[in-house]
């Protein structure tokens, strides 16, 4: 998928739902598919709890492309350290992800993750297709 379309399914989600879609200023913006531990009348809306939210996939417009971010506590990731490991899927997305500290994934956590994201200078990563710590 080029990048050219990935900005324009982006755009349609956003127009789809622009509630769904948060501005981080310099860092971007975002457009979640799972909820996050304190949006509260989505998770009642949803029959869930605060603590089931131990993962948290997005869609992130940042630097003129999108990339796919997925944030997990370690409860979900029992196989990663905490830390960030990125790769490349074989249509050209970077995909991230994030294992974090914290019990939850709330909006705070996602954002700070995703301005700690924002502020790496990618083109000295060397990607491939394979999972791999950066920090």
């Amino acid at each position: 998928m080029s990048k050219k379309d990935r900005l324009s399914k982006f755009a349609s989600r956003h127009r789809f739902d622009p509630s769904n879609t948060r501005e981080l200023g310099c860092a971007g913006r975002y457009i979640t598919i799972n909820p996050m531990a304190d949006e509260t009348d989505l998770l009642l809306a949803l029959c869930m709890n605060p603590s089931d939210c131990i993962k948290v996939d997005l869609y992130w417009e940042h630097a003129g492309d999108v990339a796919f971010v997925q944030l997990h506590t370690k409860a979900y990731s029992e196989s990663l350290l905490p830390g960030i490991y990125a790769r490349v899927n074989p249509e050209g997305r970077a995909n991230f992800v994030v294992v974090v500290q914290y019990e939850t994934i709330s909006t705070e956590t996602t954002n700070e993750v995703l301005r700690r994201l924002a502020s790496i200078n990618w083109a000295d990563v060397d990607l491939s297709e394979s999972l791999k710590k950066v920090e």
